[in-house]
């Protein structure tokens, strides 16, 4: 039996533009696609199951930003911007994950790390590739 292979996120493209991640960096990642709920019926034995459409999400992404190369302006533009990027996200297995989406909540720069933490979310499912 193979070992489970795992690690932080390695990097992390949005729009095209590479980003490295932190080692210590462990963001949440949540494919996406639909969330499953089960609700009781009256009768107490038997249940409904109700499917509710979810998007994917990278929560908690630390992402190397070089101020002299312009990253956190570029990734202020991607946050404002009304279309999508394209994201892939390298694992620490050397998996690659992709969706379309955008950087949503709050976009903090660490000026002490040369970091910027983010969110990302998109529509439908991050699909390994």
């Amino acid at each position: 039996m193979m070992s489970a292979k795992g690690g932080p996120i390695r990097t992390v493209a949005i729009g095209g533009r590479e980003f490295r991640c932190p080692g210590d960096a462990t963001p949440s990642i949540h494919l996406g696609g639909f969330t499953a709920e089960y609700e009781a019926n009256g009768d107490g034995k038997t249940a409904r199951k109700l499917m509710t459409a979810d998007t994917w999400a990278l929560i908690g992404v630390v992402l190397e930003a070089d101020i002299d190369n312009g990253d956190w302006e570029y990734l202020e533009e991607v946050k404002r911007s009304q279309d999508d990027a394209d994201i892939v996200a390298t694992l620490g297995s050397g998996d690659d994950y992709s969706g379309t989406g955008g950087i949503v909540g709050e976009l903090s720069y660490d000026s002490s790390k040369a970091t910027v933490s983010c969110d990302l979310r998109g529509p439908g499912e991050l699909k390994k590739q």
